[in-house]
């Protein structure tokens, strides 16, 4: 069980941090789009350099999510004998929280909370989790620290994000980068662009994000 919740506490804190850095991969992209030549057949090489950015960023956070699942199992099977039927229901309960979560967040918690406190809520989730396995034989400590501590923790966090990467992910999240003419030379001439343009229109939904910009 310690292990299933350090995993958790990976997955929550590893995306987490990465969360506040997420804002500086369009400026990323956009010096790729300039050290590529624009033309139509190197968009393609443009795409895979973008994909291979983003999987460096979400290796540590998918490698310890994907590890979840057979350490349940295992923590699931109490006999070699029943091993069958145990990681079937691990894999059971799996697939029914898969197809419930997607349909949670896509239909209800990313058009009322948008991208980043949608993110936010559910690595804080996370981190909750992975606290409350570890403390579990905490009975002292559990009911009057650290349950309540988990429930502002998580508004808390779900707050920050809004406020602090809401509207910086709505701005920089709808460019295309390789559409951009005029190139910014550092990070400051960046966010001096951003700051230029104003959202008329945002919403995140189940299938895109839809934004209009001015």
């Amino acid at each position: 069980m310690k292990l299933f919740g350090w995993l958790e506490l990976a997955v929550g804190g590893s995306t987490m941090v990465m969360m506040f850095c997420y804002h500086y991969l369009p400026y990323m992209f956009l010096c790729l789009s300039g050290w590529i030549a624009r033309e139509e057949a190197n968009y393609p090489i443009y795409q895979a350099a973008q994909s291979a950015i983003c999987f460096l960023v979400m290796i540590v956070p998918t490698v310890c999510l994907g590890m979840t699942l057979p350490v349940v199992s295992r923590i699931a099977t109490a006999k070699v004998k029943d091993t069958g039927r145990s990681v079937g229901v691990v894999f059971s309960v799996n697939t029914l929280g898969t197809v419930f979560g997607t349909v949670l967040t896509g239909f209800v918690l990313l058009p009322a909370l948008g991208l980043a406190r949608t993110l936010a809520l559910g690595n804080a989730l996370n981190l909750c989790l992975g606290a409350a396995i570890l403390l579990r034989n905490r009975r002292d400590l559990f009911p009057r620290i650290v349950a309540p501590a988990s429930v502002v923790g998580v508004i808390g966090v779900v707050y920050c994000a809004g406020q602090l990467l809401d509207i910086r992910w709505q701005r920089t999240f709808s460019m295309g980068h390789w559409r951009w003419a005029n190139l910014p030379e550092n990070y400051a001439d960046f966010n001096a662009m951003l700051g230029g343009s104003i959202t008329t229109f945002y919403r995140d939904g189940a299938d895109a994000s839809v934004a209009i910009q001015e």
